[in-house]
């Protein structure tokens, strides 16, 4: 170990012994005259311009510091801190250098028009030196203050005159100098008139101003560069006012109601004979920019841009939401997503999300004002019906012959026909929601619901006896249910048309038998039929028909709509009920449990329960194809 430090000291890394010096220059200031280290704290001054005389650096040092500079032998530094106020100050003069220039110009502009060079108050009529008649907005000049005043005002503007004289030909370019062959010719009330020399970058304004043609004078200004600004300005302005006007109250605009009856007769026509005549330049403005000059509503760009001017209003004024609050109402009914409803928001396309679930409840608050007039005008008629039958009642007891009978039964069987007798039908809805992460607090979810809808009979059959039995079931026999041979004719018949008219639509072959067939079959109730129907929805309930209990709720929901539902006096018109054969039977177990209560309405009186048609038939089906079934494999079985 020992030698083995020996050896690391005998071969040591050589270590220089002498430090490094740096020779630096020094020299003087031009200006503060102090000792500088030139390579660390020195600012260079291009003082010698490249024609080798001095620049404007150097005649700003001549003129601040009263030297006299060499241009052959001239110091080309000076200290950092003097270097920076130089040129700060250098920077600061030309600016205002270019001021005075801007200034200048434009007074040489109105002393080439022959207009008064010096600003104030003061008016001289067209000969200072002889008429002159001096004259201030106000008040007149005092008499003893007269001369000196026109002295003054004659020596301002001789030298103004001289100035404009001597810098003319320094800031104007060789086109502005110049003077076209147009004059002009400007006469006064109260003055002698005056010849003006145009320049000649404005002649070709001047001539068309002169010549009246309003496309080419719009057509000049706006080409004119000093003009053109000044014309997007004012088209700016009137954009401005235009949308303002039809922001306002006082507009009364078809975009500021969104109430349910204003929605409800909202149309483009409406929306563009507004814009047309509040916002003719935005929507000029807009018909250029797409390039498409239409005004017909059934063009596919016309209307695009329609709904931009509402969004433009829209942002303008948030009261304009007509045309959003209509999106959102689309976009909701086709099932658009809470996370659309956001982005589409920020755009200012659609309301938001929260906003449009409000509007549709506040839409549905009056869901079913249809049907309670239904209910209104049924009962109204069985009040009527009654008022009439107790009449006749009357008449049949006493023997009176002071109306007549037959034309009370008339009436009686006129207002039946008038009743507007209704229907419900519902069925459940069944709605697995599947979450996208599972947890132990959000979980899958299984909703039942019920939905409900009112429908109006078409046919009436009020004017039907319900008060007496046709037969008795037990001794009428089964063939009366069976067809006659009238009615297996007419049923064939029936069945050869509307074969043919499938034929007709789904084979081209036989497309020529489409002129022989009618168009629909013949019945006692077409006209009945041909209308459209008439049909209420009551929305979703939360009840699930397969328990007995939610099944009351909704029987009891549904018979506040049964007419004379809440009269102590009667009992409640009968109304059908319809429903798969689940809901005809939880109805009738409904109704079960609810006759031991004390009012008609708490019995669930007037609601008659029936499976509709087509589970009607269907049930049927099962029943015939399990006893077919049945029957066929009995006989495979014996055979």
């Amino acid at each position: 170990m020992a030698d083995g430090g020996k050896c690391r000291k005998q071969f040591h890394t050589p270590v220089k012994q002498v430090s490094r010096k740096v020779l630096q220059k020094t020299e003087l200031c031009i200006i503060c005259n102090l000792l500088t280290v030139k390579s660390k704290r020195f600012s260079v001054l291009h003082i010698v311009s490249s024609s080798h005389s001095l620049s404007d650096l150097g005649l700003l040092i001549e003129t601040l510091f009263n030297l006299s500079l060499d241009v052959h032998n001239c110091p080309e530094f000076c200290c950092l801190s003097c270097g920076h106020k130089l040129q700060t100050i250098h920077k600061n003069l030309s600016k205002l250098k270019c001021l005075y220039n801007t200034t200048h110009r434009s007074l040489q502009s109105i002393a080439t028009s022959k207009k008064r060079l010096h600003v104030s108050p003061w008016k001289a009529g067209p000969d200072p030196e002889s008429n002159l008649t001096l004259r201030k907005s106000h008040k007149k000049l005092p008499f003893h203050n007269y001369e000196k005043s026109h002295d003054h005002y004659k020596e301002s503007q001789t030298e103004s005159t001289l100035k404009s004289t001597e810098t003319q030909t320094c800031h104007w370019s060789e086109d502005e100098q110049k003077e076209s062959g147009v004059r002009i010719i400007l006469s006064y009330p109260n003055s002698a008139p005056k010849t003006m020399h145009i320049a000649s970058h404005l002649q070709t304004l001047i001539r068309q101003i002169a010549f009246g043609h309003p496309k080419k004078i719009a057509a000049a200004f706006f080409n004119h560069e000093s003009f053109q600004s000044e014309i997007v300005t004012l088209l700016k302005s009137k954009v401005n006012k235009e949308v303002e006007i039809l922001s306002s109250v006082e507009t009364n605009s078809v975009l500021r109601y969104v109430s349910k009856e204003a929605l409800g007769k909202f149309s483009w026509k409406g929306v563009y004979d507004e814009l047309h005549e509040k916002t003719p330049i935005p929507k000029g403005v807009l018909q250029a920019a797409v390039g498409k000059p239409t005004d017909n509503l059934t063009d596919r760009f016309c209307i695009p841009m329609l709904d931009v001017l509402c969004k433009v209003a829209f942002l303008h004024n948030s009261q304009l939401k007509a045309v959003p609050y209509l999106k959102s109402i689309i976009l909701k009914k086709g099932g658009l997503k809470k996370v659309a409803f956001g982005r589409l928001s920020k755009l200012k396309d659609v309301m938001s999300y929260k906003t449009s679930n409000t509007i549709l409840e506040k839409f549905g608050e009056c869901f079913d004002e249809p049907l309670l007039g239904w209910k209104q005008q049924v009962e109204n008629g069985v009040r009527k019906e009654k008022e009439i039958l107790s009449r006749l009642h009357n008449l049949q007891s006493e023997m009176l012959l002071t109306e007549d009978p037959l034309s009370l039964e008339d009436d009686v069987n006129r207002l039946k026909q008038e009743l507007a007798l209704h229907r419900k039908t519902g069925d459940n809805v069944d709605m697995r929601l599947k979450v996208r992460q599972m947890t132990s607090t959000n979980q899958n979810k299984d909703l039942h619901l019920y939905h409900l809808i009112a429908y109006k009979h078409r046919v009436p059959a009020n004017h039907l006896d319900n008060t007496t039995p046709i037969g008795n079931p037990t001794t009428i026999p089964y063939t009366s249910f069976l067809p006659t041979l009238d009615e297996n004719s007419q049923l064939l018949e029936d069945m050869v048309v509307l074969v043919g008219i499938v034929w007709t639509d789904h084979l081209p072959e036989l497309s020529w038998l489409k002129e022989f067939l009618p168009a629909k079959i013949n019945h006692p109730y077409m006209k009945e039929l041909s209308q459209k129907t008439e049909k209420v929805h009551l929305g979703i309930l939360e009840k699930n028909e397969q328990y007995t209990s939610d099944m009351v709720d909704i029987c009891k929901f549904v018979h506040k709509f049964v007419p004379e539902h809440d009269n102590p006096e009667s009992d409640p018109v009968k109304c059908l009920s319809g429903g798969d054969y689940l809901t005809f039977e939880r109805h009738k177990e409904a109704q079960s449990q609810q006759q031991d209560s004390e009012t008609p309405s708490q019995q669930l009186k007037g609601l008659i329960p029936k499976m509709e048609d087509f589970h009607h038939q269907q049930e049927w089906l099962v029943a015939v194809s399990v006893v077919l079934c049945t029957i066929r494999c009995t006989v495979k079985i014996a055979i």
